[in-house]
């Protein structure tokens, strides 16, 4: 098998290494204003051998259609929260859960929050491999003490049945 030390080293900065898997998940993807939304972001030290340190986790959302809580220590301010990680060592997990609450005068459609992991560890990877991204959909529902018979009835209708 050929080995160029050279090449090798030229192939590391062509695909530099993946040294986190960032995964959010929220427990639903449909809200109604003034309702809730629990989420998790789980970041993964991919890594044999490697021990990351001084990480920052930050989330960014629009702070005019939600407000945010989080029991994990952090740092709120327009538009972001963000979290450190003072060490992740190789294979690690590290777990941040957090709420956010949709406003009861936000916009009915799609909502889009994005979480971004940074440190001068993961300077060489892309943005990308470092990012995810949860869209939501604020959706209405019919005003209490409406009788849905009707409603079914007319959905039924368009849909042929």
């Amino acid at each position: 098998m050929y080995s160029d030390k050279e090449n090798d080293e030229d192939k590391e900065e062509m695909f530099p290494r993946t040294l986190i898997h960032v995964l959010k998940t929220p427990k639903t993807r449909d809200v109604t204003p003034g309702n809730t939304i629990d989420f998790q972001i789980a970041i993964q030290n991919t890594t044999l051998d490697t021990t990351l340190n001084d990480l920052i986790v930050e989330e960014l959302y629009d702070e005019s259609q939600i407000s945010i809580s989080s029991d994990s220590e952090n740092t709120i301010s327009q538009n972001k929260i963000t979290w450190n990680i003072q060490e992740l060592k190789p294979r690690q997990i590290r777990s941040i859960n957090y709420s956010m609450r949709i406003k009861e005068d936000a916009p009915i459609g799609s909502m889009e929050t994005t979480a971004y992991v940074l440190g001068e560890d993961l300077k060489n990877m892309s943005s990308s491999s470092r990012m995810t991204t949860s869209i939501l959909t604020v959706i209405k529902l019919p005003p209490a003490g409406v009788e849905l018979g009707p409603v079914m009835l007319l959905i039924s209708k368009m849909l042929g049945r």
